[in-house]
C-alpha cells in the first residue's frame, strides 16, 4: 500500500467512525450519559441550525430502491428499523457520517437485521440492549445515542418495538427501559421508531409513556404512515427542542413509509419552558 493510499484509509477511518455500544442496559447507559454531561458543560462554538431527523423501517432493504432512496435524502440524523448491518455500514461509510448499529434477529438470508443511526452530529457514547418477541422467540433491539447539539447533549432513542404479544407488558417493558433513561434528564431528547402500535391498547399505552415525560408526538399532514386497524405504527417524540416541520412521505420501497422531522435547539435559559406551554401539554396523539 502507498503512502497516499495509507493517508487515504486513515481519513476515512477518523471522518467515518463506528461506535462501540458502551452499556448493554439502561441504568448503566443513563449513569454513562450524565458522566458524559457533566463532562461538556463548555460551550461549543456549533451554530444552532436547524437539524433534520429522518426515522424509517427499511424492511430489510429488500427493496433495492430503498437505500437509493435514502442516499438523496439531507437529513443529519438517520434512524432506522429493520435496517440489514451491511448495508448500514457500507451507506455510513459512503456519507462519511457516524453510525451505530443495535443487532436484533437473523434474516432468513443470515443477515443481521437491527435497529441503527447514521449522524454527522457528534456522537458521544451509544447503548443498546435487546427484549425477545413472547411468541417468535427474536430479539428486538432498542439503541440509545447521546449526541452533541450545539452547546447540548442531546439524548436519541431508535426502538423497535415487539410486535406479536398479547396484551401490552412485553412493549410497556421496552418503555419503561426507555423510562430509566430519559427520565428527569434536562436535555432534548428525541424517541422514535417503529412502536407496532396497531391497537388501542398499544397506542394508549405510548400516549402514557408521553404524557409521562413531556414528549411531544410529531404531527404528520398528510399522514402517510402505515395504519393497521387505522392506528400508526410509526412514531417520533420530541422534549425540550423546537419542531419547525413534519412531513411523512409515500414511496413503494418499504412496508412502512418514512418519517422526517426538523427541529431547532432552544436556548439553555428556554430549554425548561420549551414543553410546557398549555397548548403543547394538552395536545395528544391525533385521532386515529
Amino acid at each position: 500500500m502507498t503512502l497516499i493510499q495509507l493517508i487515504i484509509c486513515g481519513l476515512m477511518i477518523a471522518t467515518t467512525r463506528v461506535f462501540a455500544i458502551e452499556a448493554n442496559n439502561p441504568i448503566d447507559c443513563r449513569d454513562h450519559i450524565d458522566g458524559i454531561v457533566s463532562l461538556s458543560a463548555a460551550p461549543s462554538s456549533q451554530p444552532r441550525e436547524p437539524i433534520e431527523v429522518l426515522v424509517w423501517n427499511v424492511q430489510k432493504f429488500e427493496n433495492p430502491k430503498a437505500i437509493n432512496w435514502l442516499d438523496q435524502t439531507s437529513a443529519h440524523v438517520i434512524i432506522t428499523q429493520e435496517s440489514i448491518e451491511s448495508t448500514h455500514k457500507q451507506f455510513a461509510l459512503s456519507k462519511q457520517a457516524a453510525d451505530v448499529f443495535a443487532p436484533g434477529y437473523q434474516t432468513l438470508n443470515n443477515e443481521t437485521s437491527g435497529v441503527g443511526i447514521v449522524t454527522r452530529l457528534e456522537t458521544l457514547s451509544s447503548c443498546a440492549w435487546q427484549h425477545q418477541e413472547p411468541w417468535l422467540l427474536t430479539p428486538k433491539a432498542t439503541l440509545v445515542s447521546a449526541v452533541r447539539a450545539a452547546d447540548q447533549i442531546m439524548i436519541i432513542v431508535n426502538l423497535h418495538a415487539v410486535n406479536f404479544s398479547i396484551g401490552t407488558s412485553e412493549l410497556n417493558n421496552q418503555l419503561e427501559a426507555i423510562s430509566a433513561v430519559i427520565g428527569d434528564f434536562k436535555g432534548p431528547v428525541i424517541v422514535a421508531g417503529d412502536f407496532n402500535t396497531w391497537s388501542q391498547s398499544r397506542t394508549q399505552l405510548l400516549i402514557g409513556f408521553a404524557q409521562e415525560h413531556g414528549l411531544q408526538p410529531a404531527v404528520f399532514e398528510p399522514d402517510y404512515r402505515v395504519k393497521p386497524f387505522s392506528y400508526p405504527l410509526d412514531h417520533i417524540l420530541t422534549k425540550n427542542l423546537q419542531v419547525i416541520d413534519s412531513r411523512s412521505e409515500e414511496n413503494e420501497f418499504s412496508d412502512h413509509n418514512p418519517l422526517i422531522l426538523t427541529i431547532a435547539l432552544p436556548t439553555p435559559n428556554d430549554v425548561q419552558l420549551s414543553y410546557k406551554s398549555s397548548t403543547e401539554i394538552k395536545r395528544s396523539f391525533a385521532k386515529r
